[in-house]
C-alpha cells in the first residue's frame, strides 16, 4: 500500500529530482511545455529550486517532494498564491512512470488540498489538464475538485497551444476526511438484464473459466491459465482501488448466473491514457446482446464518474463482433496504433479529442 507523504522541497533534493527528470523525460513530455536539454542539467534546476525556495520565503507559494518512505516519486507546487479577496493558488504536480496508478498521486492532492485549506488558509485550489490527460483528471474528481469550464488553448504544451479542462476545489466543499477508497466509487452496475460488480478472489473459478477459453480469447495470443487469472483478478482490483472502475463481474439479473465481465481499464495508445471499455462473454450467452448493453452502461459511467464523453474501444482488426458492439454503443474507429506489438483498431467516442 501507498505511504505518500509530502515534504517541502529543499536543495539537496535537486540531485535526485534531476536524476528523475531525467528518466522521466519521455513520460513527461506530453504534458509539459517543450523543454531544451539545460532543463534537465543539475545547474538548471539549482536556480530553479532557488527560485522557488525564495517565492516560498515570500509566500508566493508552497512546493513539496512526493515521497513514499526514503524513496522520491516526484513534484507537487501550490503556485500563484493570491491572498485579499481571492485567496487561491494554483496546483501542479507530476509522480514517476514507474509508480503510476498506485494512489500516490491521489493521496499526494488530498495532502496538498489540506494544506492549502488549513496551513495556508486558502479558499480556492485550482488545476488544469489537457483534454486527454483522464488520469490526471480521476486524481482530481476523487478528490472532490469539480469541472467548471475548458479553457481553449490556454497553455502551450509540448509545442502546441492545447485546451485544458478547469477544476477548482473550495474549502467548503473539501472533504471533511481522507477521501474514500476508490472502491466505494462504483459498486455496483444494472441494467434491464444485467448486474456488474466487483470481482473478488472467490471469483477464480469463474474467471480462469473464462479467460480460459480458447473461443472468449481467439483475439489474444492463447488463452489465461488460472495463475494468470488470479493475476487478472488483482490487477482489477488495483483498479478499483486507484481509480474507482476496473472490469466487472457480469451476471444475469434475473438468476445471477455469471456471464463474463465489462468494464473500464486505463490504457496507453501512442503514449496517452485513455479509458476503454473491454467485455467478454462466456460463448454460450453470445448473440443475446449481452455485451453491447453492459458496454452501453459502462459509457454511461464514464461520463458521470469523469465528466467526460470520450471513451475509446481497442479491438483487432480480425474480431468484428467486437466492432459491431462498439459501433452500436456509439463508438466510431479513429485510427490503427501498435499495441502489444500487434495491430490495433482504436473505436472512439467521435467528436472528442
Amino acid at each position: 500500500m501507498a505511504q505518500t507523504s509530502l515534504r517541502p522541497l529543499e536543495l539537496g533534493d535537486v540531485p535526485a529530482l534531476t536524476a528523475l527528470l531525467r528518466e522521466n523525460r519521455e513520460h513527461l513530455r506530453r504534458w509539459d511545455p517543450r523543454r531544451t536539454d539545460d532543463f534537465f542539467t543539475e545547474d538548471e534546476q539549482i536556480r530553479r529550486a532557488r527560485s522557488t525556495l525564495a517565492e516560498m520565503d515570500a509566500g508566493n507559494s508552497a512546493a513539496f517532494v512526493i515521497t513514499d518512505g526514503d524513496e522520491l516519486l516526484g513534484r507537487l507546487t501550490l503556485s500563484g498564491i493570491v491572498r485579499g479577496v481571492f485567496q487561491s493558488c494554483a496546483m501542479g504536480y507530476w509522480v514517476r512512470a514507474d509508480r503510476l496508478g498506485r494512489g500516490h498521486a491521489t493521496r499526494a492532492v488530498e495532502l496538498a488540498t489540506a494544506h492549502a485549506f488549513g496551513e495556508l488558509g486558502l479558499h480556492r485550489v485550482q488545476a488544469e489538464t489537457v483534454r486527454e490527460n483522464v488520469a490526471s483528471q480521476i486524481v482530481l474528481r476523487r478528490n472532490g475538485f469539480t469541472q467548471y469550464g475548458v479553457a481553449p488553448k490556454y497553455l502551450e504544451i509540448n509545442g502546441r497551444w492545447r485546451d485544458h479542462r478547469m477544476f477548482q476545489l473550495l474549502a467548503e466543499d473539501a472533504p471533511p476526511r481522507p477521501a474514500p477508497p476508490a472502491s466505494t466509487v462504483v459498486d455496483v452496475i444494472t441494467t434491464e438484464r444485467l448486474a456488474l460488480r466487483q470481482m473478488t478472489a472467490d471469483d477464480i473459478d469463474d474467471i480462469a473459466g473464462l479467460l480460459g477459453d480458447p473461443d472468449v480469447m481467439r483475439y489474444y495470443p492463447r488463452p489465461k491459465t488460472r495463475e494468470e487469472a488470479r493475476r487478472w483478478i488483482d490487477w482489477n482490483r488495483g483498479l478499483y482501488r486507484d481509480h474507482g472502475f476496473g472490469l466487472w463481474y457480469m451476471t444475469l439479473a434475473h438468476s445471477g448466473e455469471f456471464i463474463g465481465e465489462c468494464g473500464l481499464t486505463i490504457q496507453m495508445v501512442d503514449g496517452v491514457p485513455e479509458v476503454e471499455v473491454g467485455y467478454h462473454v462466456l460463448p454460450a450467452h453470445q448473440g443475446h446482446g449481452y455485451a453491447t448493453e453492459a458496454a452501453a452502461a459502462c459509457r454511461d459511467a464514464a461520463r458521470e464518474m469523469l465528466g467526460s464523453d470520450r471513451i475509446i474501444a481497442v479491438i483487432s482488426p480480425d474480431n468484428r463482433p467486437s466492432q459491431i458492439v462498439a459501433e452500436r454503443i456509439g463508438l466510431r474507429l479513429e485510427k490503427h496504433a501498435e499495441m502489444y506489438g500487434e495491430g490495433r483498431l482504436i473505436y472512439a467516442s467521435p467528436g472528442q479529442t
